[in-house]
């Protein structure tokens, strides 16, 4: 079908959807929308914090830390049998990048079941955008999701997400990580006293995802002969069984005076799953293919359909351990510039020589690292903070279009309602309404069983008046658990 031109926040204000293309906005833009007036909600946000990743973590972290509205953690990976989302718990659904929509794994059946039911806004973070998107989307449109957050521009956004299914929805363009509290408590060593003069873990992506997913491996390759030819010490590798994550992957930055790092990204989506099915027949036909000989036969003709490349969590890391930078050069999403902020290292390695004399210059790699520093811990918008905001201002709308009293409209009940003290209240009375319902006769058939049963009947309108009265919206369940704990 023939690609819409996207409405921008500017054009609508993020007030309303529109059936003619999907809303696009930035971080920024978003962030600048939120009121002081605006309600406090309750956030329900379904994420895997125990990621081994730091960087996932931190992102968790840092919309807890930073929003200004009340949000609780489940990890559905963890799911509890019996566990229900109660619709007057939560205001908003979140759902956190860690938890990939696609697979009973990450989002079992039940709570898919449960989000799809919620009655409220669902708010959505991805990444990893380059694969499954039809399904990504077909699900996204299954679920109920009201806003994205993703990590393309905005160009890439409407290239990406064309489909008649999530016409209308918002999408807010960010980066994939920002400066986190954690992030500026690092104990950063001083240069002189590493030991190694290069780090580095990186893995190539799929062949199917095009040849810009290569550097990752080539620039430490790369590395690894500059080496051995030009005497540095490094610890460069590639092998997926030696990546780090924690602790580790922090040590690893403060031993080494510059790290290698290169755009994220991808130059091919395989919208619908083929190109990466094209690459595995071709694999079982000639086993003894590599790569290249791959990307030749099957991928070529898809290369660049989306050139997507960013900025990275481990990008920001390394700057804020003050660990100066060797990247191939690129764009940065307009955040780094070279010799400025990094040393440009030439795919071609026409530059290795002047390469290697920076990295053993103390005196240029302090000032190069603390420019970087500066540049990333002092702009507003590469924090958290300003992506939460942003996150929070885009939940406040999306109820609003759902309950305009939350806006100062409607009863001064419905307005009594947005005050999270009663809906606590409110959470509790339904809470024990639930307690009644599931009580038992001797037989043990409920009280709420039996046809004519006045405490079935009493119940059962308390639910209805609790939800008109206060929220407009009935219950999805007549029944409820305790909620897991963060």
């Amino acid at each position: 079908m023939p690609e819409s031109e996207p409405v921008r926040y500017e054009d609508r204000a993020m007030d309303g959807a529109t059936a003619h293309g999907p809303i696009i906005g930035t971080v920024d833009e978003a962030a600048a929308l939120l009121r002081p007036t605006d309600p406090r909600l309750r956030i329900l946000m379904l994420a895997d914090d125990a990621h081994p990743a730091d960087a996932v973590r931190d992102h968790i972290r840092s919309i807890k830390q930073h929003s200004r509205h009340r949000v609780t953690v489940v990890n559905p990976i963890c799911y509890r049998k019996g566990w229900v989302i109660g619709s007057l718990d939560y205001d908003v659904i979140l759902i956190h990048y860690s938890i990939c929509i696609l697979f009973d794994y990450y989002l079992p059946a039940a709570i898919a079941a449960a989000v799809q039911g919620f009655p409220g806004p669902k708010i959505q973070i991805i990444q990893d955008e380059c694969r499954w998107v039809d399904r990504m989307t077909r699900r996204m449109a299954g679920l109920g999701i009201d806003a994205v957050f993703s990590s393309l521009t905005p160009e890439n956004i409407r290239r990406t997400y064309h489909h008649e299914h999530v016409a209308g929805l918002r999408f807010v363009s960010g980066l994939p990580g920002y400066i986190s509290n954690r992030l500026r408590e690092v104990d950063t060593p001083p240069l002189a006293g590493r030991p190694f003069d290069l780090v580095y873990r990186g893995r190539p992506l799929p062949i199917w995802l095009g040849r810009f997913g290569q550097e990752k491996a080539g620039i430490g390759l790369q590395a690894v002969r500059m080496a051995e030819h030009y005497g540095l010490n490094v610890d460069c590798d590639t092998r997926e069984e030696a990546r780090v994550y924690g602790a580790k992957w922090n040590d690893l930055l403060t031993r080494g005076r510059a790290a290698l790092a290169t755009e994220g990204g991808a130059t091919v989506f395989d919208f619908d799953g083929t190109i990466e099915e094209s690459v595995n027949e071709y694999r079982r036909r000639h086993p003894r293919a590599g790569d290249d000989e791959i990307w030749d036969a099957v991928v070529r003709p898809h290369e660049g359909n989306v050139v997507h490349k960013t900025i990275t969590p481990r990008v920001f890391e390394a700057i804020m351990c003050r660990t100066a930078l060797v990247m191939y050069p690129g764009d940065y999403r307009g955040v780094l510039q070279p010799w400025e902020h990094y040393i440009p290292l030439e795919r071609d390695g026409s530059n290795e020589a002047k390469v290697v004399k920076w990295l053993k210059d103390d005196s240029y790699l302090a000032q190069l690292t603390e420019r970087a520093y500066r540049r990333v811990a002092d702009d507003p918008a590469l924090q958290f903070a300003n992506y939460v905001q942003a996150l929070d201002s885009v939940a406040n709308r999306v109820l609003a279009e759902r309950e305009p009293s939350s806006m100062g409209r409607g009863t001064l009940w419905t307005r009594l309602a947005g005050f999270p003290s009663v809906r606590d209240c409110l959470s509790g009375v339904e809470c024990r309404l639930s307690d009644l319902e599931n009580v038992h006769t001797p037989s043990g058939k409920a009280f709420s069983d039996f046809k004519g049963s006045r405490i079935g009947r009493r119940i059962k309108q308390a639910h209805a008046i609790l939800a008109i009265l206060f929220s407009g919206r009935i219950p999805t369940s007549s029944t409820r658990s305790e909620t897991p704990k963060e």
